[in-house]
């Protein structure tokens, strides 16, 4: 059974619209009712550690998709894969900032300037927030949104899912192509770089893991895999 954490704002919402969703219908199950952002953190972790999924979960779905703490899904019931998307973790703070201003009841204030967003405490190292008591290297893909295609094209093909004729992004900025970085003041980087420290090694790590994987699959079905140089 694969389990796939949507991190917020690395392109998890594409991945069960596009991707999920159309290759495994009724075999996806979406769990996105622990809000782990919004909760405090002993009790997530707590939670995450309770929780015993159904020895029958593997029978009735193929994938469980959402906003969950990897550890949630770890057990001795049946065997999982599990995977992650990745992305600049000062870029995926901003891509949280806009996404919150354009959010009615969202935690970011119409008068809440970006600097203010990255003081608060709570939205800090989000990645290991997620990956909490979860090993790194239990991960089985990495995916990175900068290189979305060829990550893209490893996961359908790691895990035997259909790839999408076409990708349709969703939830992203209407202002800003998808390509498109945010252009931030040295300040403002060095804010969110220093308060997102764990954030930072993780991606370099992911980052790693993502080259190695991508050139593991280049080796094994090359030319059939049309990735970018």
């Amino acid at each position: 059974m694969l389990v796939s954490i949507h991190i917020p704002k690395t392109g998890g919402t594409t991945l069960r619209e596009t991707v999920l969703k159309p290759a495994l219908g009724d075999r996806l199950m979406l769990d996105y009712g622990d809000k782990p952002l919004a909760t405090e953190v002993a009790a997530r972790n707590k939670a995450a550690l309770a929780f015993e999924p159904s020895p029958d979960l593997a029978s009735h779905y193929d994938c469980v998709h959402g906003h969950f703490l990897a550890t949630k899904y770890l057990s001795n019931s049946f065997p999982c894969q599990f995977a992650v998307w990745f992305r600049d973790p000062v870029q995926r703070m901003v891509s949280r900032y806009f996404d919150g201003k354009r959010t009615e009841g969202s935690v970011v204030t119409p008068q809440m300037s970006l600097a203010e967003f990255c003081e608060i405490e709570k939205f800090h190292n989000t990645y290991a927030s997620y990956l909490w008591n979860f090993d790194f290297s239990r991960l089985d893909f990495v995916g990175i949104v900068e290189d979305y295609e060829n990550s893209l094209a490893v996961f359908c093909r790691r895990f035997g899912i259909q790839a999408p004729g076409e990708l349709h992004l969703r939830n992203r900025n209407p202002d800003r192509s998808s390509t498109q970085r945010y252009p931030l003041s040295r300040q403002v980087t060095k804010l969110i770089r220093r308060s997102n420290r764990e954030d930072i090694e993780i991606y370099a790590q992911a980052l790693s893991v993502h080259k190695r994987l991508v050139k593991r699959e280049r080796r094994r079905f090359w030319p059939r895999m049309s990735l970018r140089n």
